[in-house]
């Protein structure tokens, strides 16, 4: 039931309310969410919902500083908030995590949101105590082993 729902949901896909942008606003939280996967259709379409001064000043800034990723651990299962670093600098934060069973080996994600020059798969970073592994989304590669 749930837990099976929780597992497939972090091994790929955020739910809204479970792993929001921290953001006051909630069209900047939806408009940050849609940047953060990296929906450039689903951007461009923002100007409905946006003022276009709005849109293009996101345009003209290149992008948004984080982004929506995964993470791949080989230990504990880190608490939503835990924190993401890199050469001893907070770079993102934890939103969820599950341990998928049936894998070769049984592995732990994480769903969270990283600096974007820190996104990229494979790179090494800790969270909390643990090594993780920065992954693309959803983590087909875990399941193709």
């Amino acid at each position: 039931g749930a837990k099976a729902f929780d597992i497939l949901r972090v091994a790929g896909f955020d739910v809204p309310g479970l792993d929001p942008l921290q953001v006051r606003d909630e069209r900047w939280r939806e408009l940050g969410i849609t940047l953060a996967r990296g929906d450039n259709e689903a951007f461009d379409s923002c100007e409905i919902w946006f003022a276009p001064s709005d849109v293009n000043s996101i345009h003209s800034r290149g992008n948004v500083h984080r982004m929506f990723t995964g993470f791949v651990l080989q230990g504990a299962k880190p608490e939503a908030g835990a924190k993401v670093v890199v050469e001893g600098k907070e770079v993102g934060d934890i939103t969820s995590s599950a341990i998928l069973p049936g894998t070769k080996e049984e592995f732990t994600v994480a769903l969270g949101y990283i600096r974007r020059e820190h996104g990229v798969a494979g790179k090494e970073v800790m969270i909390g105590n643990v090594r993780a592994n920065v992954s693309n989304l959803p983590f087909s590669n875990i399941f193709s082993e």
